[in-house]
């Protein structure tokens, strides 16, 4: 922490961070940063639970901070670590699965990894702006 702390100070911007922005910063420096905090939004919603609606409820929203890609995610199972759900921002918009593993190993430049929208709200599909 002393030495993002330095940086930060020799930046001039130590005092337009946030505490909880700084320790993300230092999880991330270190590599302990996993990218969803919790499962437990997705209890209710395990794989193929939502297989039969045509508008399903995302429960979670990661996204890349250097891009533009999104994964809006419906269900999960966590022995497996797959999700399913909706990505935007790559090469194509998909609908499908979604290793947990291979998105917790994703890194971009200055070593940031995938977030997750901490200030999400659950909602439908749809509503999410995704068609």
């Amino acid at each position: 922490m002393d030495y993002l702390e330095n940086l930060l100070k020799q930046a001039g911007a130590d005092h337009l961070m946030s505490f909880e922005l700084k320790e993300t910063l230092v999880e991330h420096a270190a590599g302990n940063l996993r990218v969803l905090k919790t499962w437990e939004p997705f209890k209710g919603y395990p794989l193929y639970s939502q297989d039969e609606t045509d508008d399903p409820i995302v429960i979670i929203k990661l996204f890349d901070p250097t891009s533009g890609a999104t994964w809006y995610l419906t269900e999960y199972d966590p022995k497996e670590k797959i999700a399913f759900g909706f990505v935007t921002g790559l090469h194509e918009n998909e609908l499908g699965y979604i290793s947990l593993a291979e998105i917790e190993s994703i890194k971009g430049p200055l070593g940031i990894g995938i977030e997750q929208d901490l200030y999400f709200v659950q909602k439908l599909l749809y509503e999410s702006g995704n068609k």
